[in-house]
């Protein structure tokens, strides 16, 4: 079983061309961790490997491999459309971008995007902004989540799609377009001591510049200084005070709640004093960006400051290793592929079932077991109603922006209208690809499974160190599985010196090892894991 390449994510294409063959997929999620990998500690690091994958997967939307196509006549509908909310990740970030910077900046110009509070048309905004988040809460703490994780998770959702996937989306244009050239950017799984500490702390890695955290940088102090104009507004107009809350309520709202997810990014400019902190060039030029903003559109001429509510109809009429499963369809023949799809570690297995029975190519009937059972998951109905009243109230919104567009001779508030609503149209287009595997979810309960092969991929001996992939060799090699079905295969090694002596050094390790961890059911079973475990 080998690997189709030409794309930075050679694992999807694998995937769906399994699926295209006939093969079923299944999610496996145990209670007892089948491996544990390595992955990036510092954001930069995790920036860069989500630009290689949001990359790739528009890679894959705009080659022969699209789901769309390729999967044509070969995997249901459904089964298609549902790759292309990851394969449409880079597309994200015009749609975010423009929400993130642009109302901000309407603000300190006066000019209001959003429904006067005490319209009735606030309500469809504050509904689909408030209850998808409690909605996206509840289920992250459903999942075993903190409320801290899950605030941790929606900075990092804005930082990927601001920067990751703004990379990654100009660099394809840039490849199809000829002016450049496929590269796999790997990045580093080891830090040093210090880092390791304030990732343990869960405190945020900078400590380096980069374009992205320039970027990231003046995002965060453009709306601090929206935040800044919209306080000094109502402490300015203090007789009307109500009034500037009630037009530019929910545009005040938005840039606290950047500001809010944008901490981490204050902090690390201007209160830290470790080495994580953020360079003080990036600080200056974020600053010096961010008034260059404010600044050149302030100079901008906005011919009405009044909010279309307020007038008539001017148109007269929104790391735990995940395990995917690909189980053949075949009725003469049952043999399961293990993909791990995405992680930095870059293992690919494949299994097969011991149940079964191989005689020259022929199953014997007498020992077919059915490899699964399928059950319905619960709260479908629930979910399926939270998402009929999302979309209706979506709609209100679309026909809030049609119906207040503004005059025709307001032309740039038209322009940044118009924007707006191609925005939002964005969202509510690519959160109707997101239900698609959401709307009819099923659990699938695992028979016993015996892995025969392991593949480990091990691209720069340098960046990942052989420690890390014999640890792994010696993780999966402690199970109770039949030692004829168990076998190694190292991959992308570049014919490293290193990791040859290493995998021999792993062979006369394990006959210590393994033995030790069945006798005395050592968990978790990773050599590293383990050790550090015992000397903390």
């Amino acid at each position: 079983m080998g690997l189709k390449y030409g794309i930075l994510v050679e694992d999807i294409i694998t995937g769906l061309s399994i699926k295209c063959r006939g093969w079923k997929s299944m999610y496996l999620n145990p209670e007892r961790e089948g491996f544990l990998g390595v992955a990036p500690t510092t954001l930069l690091q995790l920036l860069v490997q989500h630009t290689r994958w949001a990359e790739g997967h528009l890679q894959i939307f705009l080659s022969r491999y699209c789901s769309l196509v390729y999967g044509y006549k070969r995997i249901p509908l459904k089964l298609r459309l549902a790759y292309c909310p990851f394969n449409l990740w880079a597309a994200n970030c015009l749609a975010t971008l423009y929400y993130v910077v642009v109302p901000c900046l309407c603000l300190l110009k006066g000019f209001s995007l959003f429904p006067k509070i005490s319209s009735p048309w606030v309500v469809p905004f504050v509904y689909v902004a408030f209850v998808h988040r409690a909605y996206s809460l509840g289920e992250f703490l459903w999942c075993g989540g903190t409320f801290r994780g899950w605030c941790n998770d929606q900075r990092v959702w804005l930082f990927k799609r601001t920067t990751s996937y703004f990379f990654a989306f100009f660099q394809t244009i840039l490849k199809l377009l000829g002016y450049s050239q496929l590269t796999f950017a790997l990045t580093a799984k080891v830090s040093d001591e210090n880092v390791s500490e304030r990732y343990e702390q869960e405190l945020i890695e900078f400590g380096a510049t980069s374009p992205m955290f320039d970027i990231l940088a003046t995002l965060a102090m453009l709306n601090l200084f929206g935040s800044f104009g919209a306080i000094k507004k109502v402490i300015l107009d203090a007789d009307e005070d109500f009034k500037v809350l009630d037009q530019f309520g929910l545009q005040i709202l938005l840039c606290l709640v950047l500001v809010t997810i944008n901490l981490p990014v204050y902090q690390a400019l201007f209160f830290r004093k470790d080495n994580g902190k953020m360079p003080s060039s990036v600080t200056y030029k974020s600053i010096i960006f961010a008034l260059l903003a404010c600044t050149s559109f302030g100079a901008a001429k906005l011919t009405s400051k009044r909010h279309p509510c307020n007038g008539k109809n001017l148109v007269g009429a929104h790391f735990r290793p995940k395990l995917l499963f690909h189980l053949s369809s075949g009725a003469r023949y049952n043999v399961l592929v293990l993909g791990i799809g995405g992680h930095s570690s870059g293992k690919f297995w494949v299994v097969k079932s011991w149940d079964f029975i191989m005689n020259k190519g022929k199953l014997e009937s007498k020992s077919y077991l059915p490899l699964f059972e399928t059950r319905p998951a619960r709260g479908r109905q629930l979910f399926q109603l939270f998402s009929a009243s999302i979309s209706i109230t979506i709609c209100f919104i679309w026909v809030y922006r049609v119906s207040y567009f503004p005059a025709a001779e307001a032309k740039a508030e038209r322009w940044t209208w118009l924007g707006l609503f191609l925005a939002e149209l964005w969202f509510s287009f690519y959160w109707s690809l997101t239900l698609i595997f959401k709307w009819n979810p099923v659990f699938r309960t695992i028979k016993k499974l015996f892995l025969e092969y392991k593949f480990v991929s091990t691209r720069d001996p340098g960046i990942e160190p052989p420690i890390m992939v014999i640890n792994t060799v010696l993780l999966v090699m402690a199970y109770e599985y039949p030692s004829e079905k168990l076998s190694v295969h190292p991959s992308h090694d570049g014919c490293s010196d290193l990791t040859f002596y290493a995998l021999l050094e792993v062979a006369s390790f394990s006959r210590i090892w393994l033995p030790f961890c069945r006798k005395l059911k050592v968990e978790p079973r990773l050599p590293e894991a383990y050790f550090r475990k015992k000397t903390c």
